[in-house]
């Protein structure tokens, strides 16, 4: 476990939990702050899960009480942060209690990674993807492609109108990737460009 690993190596985690709410069905989300309660900090936000990063709201949590003291006074008495978005907060409140949106979300969502997937397999544009447990972004291996990065792109832009995000933006330029949180409509338009783009 990386948990494992850092508590050997002595390393401070600081986890990003924000596509915590995107998990398809037979996974589970699972916070470390139930695996360890020490040299750890666990921060999240609505913002992915229901669209409202403008709202500028996000929570962290600290179960080490005496960090956490820490932590505020840095925050608080060094950098004068003693106040929240109001509207953020509300959003993030209001959100959580609806009860049936994320499931439909991730429902929705999961249905168009195994779109995706089938795409991928069924067409032979040497692109690989595989269905992953959670998250509404989509990693496409195009090693297969037999083109660079740079390539890939002229082609997908140029020829066929997509913009697909450069994996060398992230730091793999033999992958794409693909955001799904999307009506299903312009998944299938964004795939029959895909196909026009590389078929050429």
């Amino acid at each position: 476990l990386i948990s494992e690993l850092c508590e050997k190596y002595e390393v401070f985690i600081i986890s990003d939990d924000i596509h915590r709410d995107v998990v398809f069905d037979q996974y589970k989300y699972v916070p470390l702050t139930e695996v360890r309660k020490k040299d750890m900090v666990l921060c999240s936000s609505a913002s992915k899960t229901f669209n409202i990063p403008g709202l500028i709201g996000s929570y962290l949590i600290q179960p080490d009480e005496q960090l956490y003291a820490a932590f505020q006074i840095e925050l608080k008495q060094k950098n004068a942060l003693s106040s929240v978005s109001i509207l953020g907060m509300l959003a993030q409140v209001a959100a959580y209690k609806d009860e049936h949106y994320v499931k439909q979300l991730v429902d929705y969502v999961h249905k168009n990674m195994l779109r995706l997937e089938e795409f991928t397999r069924e067409e032979d544009l040497g692109l690989c993807f595989k269905c992953p447990q959670g998250t509404y972004l989509a990693w496409i291996d195009s090693s297969q492609s037999n083109m660079t990065g740079d390539e890939l792109q002229n082609r997908l832009v140029n020829y066929g109108r997509v913009g697909i995000m450069p994996g060398s933006t992230y730091g793999d330029q033999k992958c794409l990737r693909m955001n799904l949180a999307c009506p299903r409509s312009k998944l299938e338009e964004g795939l029959k460009r895909i196909k026009l783009a590389l078929e050429k």
